[in-house]
């Protein structure tokens, strides 16, 4: 087995060392094939230095900076398309998870195609929890289904299912996440749900706030609705391109 670790990152200065070393300590440390792949997003504090110094001694770290600060959605995409390993696990940079859970998603990869992690017991302000059950009402009425994360920062997905679902998720999706879980599971792709640990944030600030995020669910919810416009007219060929892509990796 190969893995792609993304890592998406702005103005964490304070904790991502501590980050950082602890992926690379419990996971790509332990996997002789893999790469941490670390997407910095134009941060404007000392980040991107603190990530040069470590990556003096984390090998397989490679550090990808845009251009222009894109948001949260756009680095993560970046970081998914530059993946190159057999699979691709994608964490957040807050300190909010423990990577030494990503062995809990790591079992189940001979039999699915995308595990995600939940979070058992979500520590976050409360509007962002408001918006969550708002993300799981329309994910139900839109496209019928119920998942409990969709957008969860823990998650590990085979690079093929994960390729072929980035052709169909628009360049500028505020929040591509939600997008590759629920054509994931339109497409008859094999999911996983497993419980993990969140923490109380303790270092940094949340960007997204206010007036701010006020647009960005707008922005949000507008994107899913043209998405799923987009997924109902799907052309037969994108289906039976899954359904191979099943049965290679199932032949693995």
């Amino acid at each position: 087995m190969s893995l792609s670790v993304v890592v998406p990152v702005y103005n964490e200065q304070d904790i991502i060392e501590v980050v950082i070393r602890s992926i690379h300590n419990n996971i790509t440390s332990k996997i002789k094939d893999s790469e941490l792949i670390v997407v910095n997003d134009c941060s404007t504090d000392d980040t991107l230095s603190v990530l040069h110094k470590l990556s003096k001694d984390i090998k397989e770290m490679r550090i990808i900076t845009p251009a222009k600060n894109g948001g949260h959605g756009k680095a993560i995409r970046l970081g998914f398309l530059n993946a190159k390993k057999d699979w691709v696990f994608h964490i957040d940079s807050d300190n909010q998870f423990d990577p030494a859970e990503y062995w809990k998603l790591d079992q189940f990869k001979d039999k699915y195609d995308l595990i995600l992690g939940y979070r058992k017991k979500r520590y976050d302000p409360i509007h962002r929890m408001i918006i969550t059950s708002m993300v799981r009402l329309m994910n139900l009425l839109f496209f019928g289904t119920f998942i409990k994360d969709s957008n969860s920062a823990f998650k590990l997905i085979n690079n093929k299912v994960l390729q072929h679902i980035l052709t169909m998720v628009p360049e500028d999706a505020m929040v591509p996440t939600i997008m590759i879980t629920l054509l994931t599971k339109q497409l008859g792709y094999r999911i996983k749900l497993v419980g993990i640990t969140h923490f109380p944030r303790k270092t940094g600030k949340v960007s997204i706030q206010g007036l701010k995020l006020a647009k960005i669910c707008y922005r949000g919810a507008m994107d899913n609705i043209k998405f799923r416009i987009k997924t109902l007219l799907l052309p037969r060929d994108v289906y039976k391109k899954a359904s191979q892509i099943r049965m290679e990796n199932r032949s693995l």
